[in-house]
């Protein structure tokens, strides 16, 4: 009995995760308050055109919408400190949110 319960909630934990893309870790609202504290003073942020448009620093619809961009490189990026980019320190939840907000920006 215990392991039929154990497979069924298996089974339906595997539905779920199935049905929202995996998506259950990371926060899109979250994600977006995150771009607005750390991202906005050099990103567009939405498609509102919330943020400058500074040079070569790309749009996050942009960057949602270009396939070749993938989520360890953005990963990556947010992770290392350059000259742009103020230090930031962000938690792995943290950007595991911000990339999902991005990636959000592609269906819109």
């Amino acid at each position: 009995m215990r392991k039929s319960a154990l497979l069924s909630g298996l089974i339906c934990a595997m539905f779920w995760v199935g049905m929202t893309g995996g998506a259950l870790a990371a926060d899109r609202i979250r994600g977006a308050g995150l771009a607005l504290i750390w991202c906005k003073t050099c990103h567009v942020i939405d498609d509102r055109g919330t943020g400058p448009l500074i040079g070569e620093v790309p749009s996050f619809p942009t960057i949602a919408r270009n396939p070749e961009i993938r989520n360890e490189a953005i990963y990556i990026r947010l992770s290392e400190s350059h000259v742009r980019m103020p230090k930031m320190a962000l938690s792995h939840r943290d950007k595991e949110d911000l990339i999902y907000y991005i990636r959000s920006l592609a269906r819109q």
